[in-house]
């Protein structure tokens, strides 16, 4: 590649004025972009080896399994004696996985304590330095199973502040899901060649925030007999808190119901966007609302909430509390809005400092939410 690319038509040879290491490198680090072509292979072939993890009851995965790791997974496998081509390629990938794979937490039976990457942090998931209790050893002994949510007392007893808190920020379903396998890498939690060549070449970020449709679309009335409910959130990063403003609206326009929701031990702004949509979902509830239509400015959380695929992303437990709540309703639908069309959910998020929380109203809300609300009619 360097040689063809510094070559000339008429001798055939040219002067190489930079490494190909310099060539590879990406433009915002002061290289010229190329892809490493050795790097982009092994992140292909470990598509193939999440191929294997994900659809374990694929023809290649069981063909593989019987001649390979009969008796044990991939991710323990060996390379064996006499191993084909595919295998020997497929294998040489497979610790580009483990560096970025890791456990989203449902029962927390599947996932050790202290050997499995788990955590929701930059690093590789895992606790370290720390001193093993060999008393806990599964996820699921710092779990509360009548309440299915973390048993908090045992958890910063056992943990560094540090620690604790980013274990207590990981969202659990209410309703027993299986342990789930992730690519950390990506927000949905599926396994891209284009991550895996970026953790290659060390350009990997584990933190994903949610994504925001920046077109100014304006706030518009419901459907005859259906209550829009509007959500947004106020995140603080340095507490780990967040605040779900929720204001719900009939389709004269006329305000309903609203409400201040606070919310602890929250990891990221992605994670209190999908609270405030869960929030807004059960305040319908609470109150009766039989059709509803949910409605929020973050796209990305429109959209996994609508989706009927498996998500493996941060807040899959989240979905799947909700998801287990809608037969409670004849007809619900979520949709995404813009910030400006979100303003008066927004609005309610921001002044939580103002008033003891949780905090509800009915037929009406703080007078700055309220002129919001006027002027979406307008």
């Amino acid at each position: 590649m360097n040689r063809f690319w510094w070559k000339n038509t008429a001798s055939k040879n040219g002067i190489h004025w930079c490494s190909w290491n310099v060539m590879a490198t990406p433009k915002h680090y002061g290289g010229m972009g190329f892809r490493d072509i050795s790097k982009f292979n092994v992140a292909f072939l470990a598509k193939q080896g999440w191929r294997i993890l994900s659809n374990p009851s694929s023809l290649l995965a069981r063909v593989l399994k019987a001649r390979y790791f009969p008796r044990t997974d991939f991710l323990s496998a060996q390379l064996g004696s006499t191993p084909s081509y595919t295998w020997r390629s497929i294998y040489s990938a497979k610790g580009l996985l483990e560096k970025g794979l890791g456990w989203r937490i449902g029962t927390g039976r599947d996932v050790s304590i202290w050997n499995d990457s788990w955590l929701l942090d930059k690093g590789d998931g895992r606790i370290r330095d720390h001193a093993i209790d060999i008393q806990y050893t599964r996820v699921v002994d710092l779990i509360n199973p009548t309440r299915n949510e973390w048993n908090s007392a045992l958890v910063k007893s056992i943990f560094t502040p540090s620690v604790a808190q980013k274990i207590l920020c990981i969202p659990l379903a209410k309703t027993e899901t299986d342990d789930m396998l992730v690519w950390r890498y990506e927000g949905n939690g599926h396994y891209t060649p284009k991550s895996g060549y970026r953790l290659l070449r060390d350009e990997a970020s584990v933190e994903f925030r949610a994504c925001h449709l920046c077109l100014r679309f304006r706030w518009s009335l419901p459907a005859s007999g259906i209550i829009k409910i509007n959500f947004d959130t106020s995140f603080l990063s340095s507490t780990k808190e967040a605040f779900s403003g929720i204001v719900a609206r009939n389709s004269t326009g006329l305000i309903m119901a609203a409400c201040i929701i606070p919310h602890s031990d929250v990891n990221d702004a992605f994670v209190a966007e999908a609270k405030a949509c869960e929030s807004a979902v059960l305040f319908a509830i609470e109150l009766g609302f039989k059709s509803v239509q949910v409605e929020g400015d973050s796209l990305t959380v429109i959209r996994k909430f609508s989706s009927g695929s498996l998500d493996k992303s941060i807040i899959q437990p989240i979905i799947t509390d909700i998801k287990a709540k809608l037969h409670l309703f004849e007809k619900i639908t979520f949709s995404h809005v813009g910030r400006q069309g979100n303003a008066a959910a927004h609005a309610l998020a921001r002044i939580h400092t103002q008033f003891q929380l949780p905090r509800y109203w009915v037929e009406e809300a703080p007078q700055e939410v309220e002129q919001i609300t006027l002027a979406d009619l307008r």
